[in-house]
């Protein structure tokens, strides 16, 4: 998105846990903002992955592991609620 579209508005806000963007400003920007987010949030997927694919050891493997993993492979990588997968 450019600056100037982006300056153009007064405030973008993404609301993780009610999964909503709210954004004040014209209605021109805040279209192009909108869909901007849409082509984006449209290409993201998930995967999952039993959590003995990145260690032999489960139980050792902490935050900071999957954070470097995410980094080398330029995802979010967190571990599922059950902790079985990541």
């Amino acid at each position: 998105m450019s600056r100037p579209i982006l300056a153009q508005v007064k405030e973008v806000r993404f609301v993780r846990k009610t999964r909503t963007v709210s954004i004040i400003g014209p209605r021109y920007p805040t279209r192009l903002i909108l869909e901007r987010i849409e082509k984006v949030v449209s290409t993201c997927r998930t995967a999952d992955f039993p959590v003995t694919l990145v260690s032999p050891e489960p139980g050792r493997i902490d935050a900071g592991i999957l954070d470097d993993i995410g980094r080398v492979t330029n995802t979010v990588t967190r571990f599922d609620p059950s902790g079985k997968k990541v």
